[in-house]
Parts: structure tokens; sequence; C-alpha cells
């Protein structure tokens, strides 16, 4: 089918389009649509389409609103002409359709901008930035720099008449195709399967065969999409962390359907085919087996071959994609109290961590017998940077007997993107040996009052006199010794609870 007419559209939309045929979508609502003089970028685009070597189909975007990511994946060529009518909205439209832009050019879509609307296009999308002034419009001739590229195939090397409105010296990553006079190029960006390119003229007035030329040969050599399977979807997600063993699974579209057959691709450098067991298919949907004996750490998927059944190869060949697996719990990396003790500890420390997925600052338990769970929130407890808990037994309304065997149970898991935590549970043990004092030998009335208790900041002491009477922190270290004995009011150090 060649060009169908706007007022033809509706019914070109219910036609089963070929696998050569391209579908093709134009942005069209700035653009100038002259039904009379059919003129402007609108026209000018389309009548470029009707000559070129190929059967499409025209998709017209008359509110940039309604190009979306399912609209763009049922195109091949995306085409943002001059904009006359409009030009302000042009930047306000590419940064609106910028982040799904990129995504389907880097699936194998070819987007093809002229002059400073496309150029907004292209920058808002994050294709690549461009730099430049208006010059005017002018009809000099330009050098066509790379005559054995396909985007130049069958133009003059020199030809004038050229419509050149736009400069830019400083078009990062950009490789030019047509020069005039060093600065005005047109060309080209590859990115993934999909490809950008950038007409630095727009179809308003001068037309010449070689700018037709150029435009049609970029829809042959990139807009290939239609011709193969084209990846829709992949799991896990790109860039994730997934617990377990899933399956990965790449989801195609092609009216022709695949050939598993052809299906190669590498795991992390080791091929694998369609005929491998570990390979089977749905649909257009491939599925792949992921062994349990698969070792934590990153995994890259780089697809090498996919066809249709007519062996029209599709343009993700090549497409490399990555996630990681986290099978192992968090760690402990130091703990305390453990062990024999000769004092009776006050509080426990505990740091934890995990290599790949993370832990944080929910993701754990304390247990003592006795006592319910206690989590991040609960009373005594101080919780730093995601990987450390301290424990004030107190507070928590935890006694440790001295003489006595203490257990200490500790769960922790980590938080993957994609499935179910890995956990772990650590249990041990602590023995306070206290030496005993005869009973005899115990006062009857200590005689020390605190004011408040339990205290945080600060704390009223009185004592008998000639006590000696000394604070100690959680870790048992001695931060204060109030002398003489009843001396009364004493700022303490953050943390420093325990008497």
């Amino acid at each position: 089918m060649k060009s169908l007419w706007k007022a033809l559209f509706i019914i070109s939309m219910t036609t089963v389009a070929f696998s050569q045929t391209k579908n093709i979508g134009i942005w069209g609502q700035y653009a100038d649509t002259s039904r009379t003089s059919r003129l402007g970028e609108y026209w000018r685009v389309v009548s470029a389409l009707d000559s070129g070597p190929f059967d499409y189909v025209l998709h017209d975007y008359w509110d940039y609103t309604a190009i979306t990511a399912d609209s763009l994946n049922q195109i091949d060529v995306f085409i943002v002409p001059e904009c006359e009518r409009g030009s302000s909205y042009a930047p306000l439209a590419g940064t609106a359709l910028g982040s799904i832009i990129r995504p389907w050019v880097e699936s194998g879509g070819l987007f093809i901008g002229f002059f400073r609307d496309g150029a907004a296009f292209i920058t808002a999308a994050g294709l690549d930035t461009i730099n430049g002034s208006m010059t005017g419009s002018m009809g000099h001739n330009v050098s066509v720099v790379l005559p054995d590229h396909p985007l130049a195939e069958g133009v003059d090397s020199t030809f004038s008449g050229m419509n050149a409105s736009y400069c830019y010296p400083n078009y990062s990553g950009y490789t030019k195709v047509v020069d005039y006079s060093g600065n005005i190029h047109t060309g080209f960006e590859e990115f993934g399967a999909g490809c950008a390119v950038f007409f630095a003229w727009d179809y308003f007035d001068t037309l010449t065969p070689n700018q037709d030329r150029l435009f049609q040969n970029a829809i042959v050599y990139w807009g290939m999409r239609s011709e193969g399977p084209i990846m829709s979807n992949f799991y896990p997600p790109e860039g994730t962390i997934v617990a377990g063993y899933p399956a990965i699974r790449m989801a195609f579209q092609d009216e022709d359907g695949i050939d598993i057959t052809s299906f190669q691709a590498t795991i992390n450098g080791d091929l694998i085919t369609g005929y491998d067991p570990s390979v089977s298919a749905s649909g257009d949907t491939i599925f792949v087996e992921i062994p349990d004996t698969m070792p934590d750490g990153e995994i890259t998927i780089r697809i090498r071959q996919i066809e249709d059944v007519l062996g029209h190869a599709g343009p993700d060949t090549a497409h490399v994609y990555s996630f990681s697996l986290d099978n192992t719990p968090p760690t402990l990396s130091y703990r305390e109290p453990e062990g024999m003790l000769s004092y009776t500890p006050g509080g426990a420390l505990i740091t934890y961590s995990d290599a790949i997925a993370g832990s944080d600052s929910n993701s754990w338990f304390i247990f003592m017998d006795g006592l319910d769970t206690i989590r991040n929130g609960s009373a005594g407890v101080i919780v730093e940077d995601d990987t450390l808990v301290i424990l004030s037994f107190h507070p928590a309304g935890i006694t440790p007997v001295p003489n006595d065997t203490n257990w200490i149970e500790f769960g922790v898991w980590d938080t993957p993107d994609e499935g179910e935590p890995n956990m772990e549970v650590y249990r041990w043990w602590f023995y306070p040996a206290v030496d005993a004092v005869a009973e005899s030998d115990l006062p009857r009335e200590s005689g020390l009052r605190l004011f408040p208790n339990p205290f945080n900041s600060a704390v009223s002491i009185s004592a008998p006199e000639n006590a000696i009477v000394k604070i100690f922190d959680v870790r048992g270290n001695v931060v204060a010794t109030p002398y003489p004995a009843g001396a009364g009011f004493v700022p303490l150090n953050k943390g420093d609870s325990e008497i």
C-alpha cells in the first residue's frame, strides 16, 4: 500500500499489513498541512514517502498526547517534521514524550527529525544533545561526506537547492552524511537496534531528488522493525535483583510468528540455542531455564539471532540485557555479647550486611526467652546505616541472668527487587560468670536513690556517705564517677543509661 491520505486513514487501519509493509507515524499537529497547495512539511513528507521504494501504512498523530508507548510499538518509523504553525510546542511535546521515545528507538525504532523541531525531540529524548544556531534558508552546494554509506546511496556527491537552515558545530556522537560549509550536518546516530536520523533542513520550500533519496534511504536502511521479531517484554526486568532461579522470559512481536530453532543467545558468555533442553517457547515468547547451580551475581543475556517463520531477522539481535541473582541471605559481621563473660552486659551490638540486594533497617528481628519479638522501633533499639542494631537491655525489659546461659536469636533477610527475600536466623549465647557474694555480706538497704528512673540524658543521684558511684555505658565502659557521693545532677553522654 502506498500513501493513504488522512481521509482514508480509518480504512487503512483495518488493512492487514504484510511483513514488508512499513508502519510510519507522523506527528502532524503543528506542521503545515495546506490541502489546496499540497505544500508544507506534512505533504512534502508524504510525497517523499509515496515515491519511496517501499509499501507503507501511514499513522497520523494530530495530538502528541496520542503518542504512547503502545502506539509507538505499532510503528516502525516516527517522523517529526518542521512545525511552522507552532514551533514553540515542539520542545514541550518532546519533553513529554522523551521517556518513551528513547526505549522505543533502542528496541529497534527509527526516529526521523527535521530542522529545529526534530532537534527538540532528539534532545528531549536524551538521544544526544544538538547545539547550534539559526542561519536562515540557504540554497547552496552540499557535500556528501560518506558517499559509500547506505544513507547516501544514489545521492549526488554535490547538489544544490538544499534548504539548510540549522547548524551545529557541537553535536557529539553524531555521524555526518552530508555537510554544508563544515557546520550544517545531516546524519545519524544508532542506539541499540534502532537509530535517530536528523535532517538539517525542513520540507517547506525547496525540494530536490537528493533530499527525498536521503529520507527514503533512512527508512529502507533502518526502518526494519516489521521485518522480524521485535522484543516487547523481558523478564526479569533489566537491572533488577532477583531471588530464586526464575525462567528468563523474552516476549516478541511478529505477525508471522517466531522460529524458535533460529534462536541463539549467550548467558554470561555460554552459547544456548533453540535446540537446547533449557529453551522452550509458547506462542511468541521464549523461555530459558536458569540452572540452580548458577552462582550469585550479574546475569548477562546477549541475543545473537532471532527470526520469524519466514526467515526475517529481528532487529533485537546483539541486544544485551542484564539482571542479578541473589540467593544468599545477609551475614553477620559482628555480634556481642557472646560466650563467657566476667560481667553482666547492659546491651547487645549486632552488625549485618548483604552483598547484592542489601538489607534495610526493618529487615530483622531479635528474640530472647520470655520476651516479645524485638524489632526496629521497639524500646531500647537504635538502628544506624541499615546495618547496625544496638539493643539496650534495660529499656527493652531484658534482665540477663548471672551465672546462667542467656540466648539471643537474630533473624535477618535481604530485599531483592523480584522474588522472596532470603532469610537467615542466627542463634548464639552468652554466660555472665559473676562472682557470688555471701548473703550475710549483702546490705539490707543500698541507700542509693535515682530520679528520674529510668532516665535518659540526666539523672539526680543521692547515695550514702563515702559511697562510690560509677556510671557505665552499654558496652561496660565507665563514663562518669560522681564524687563525692550525693553530688547530685550528673550530665550523661548520648546512649549512656546504665548504672
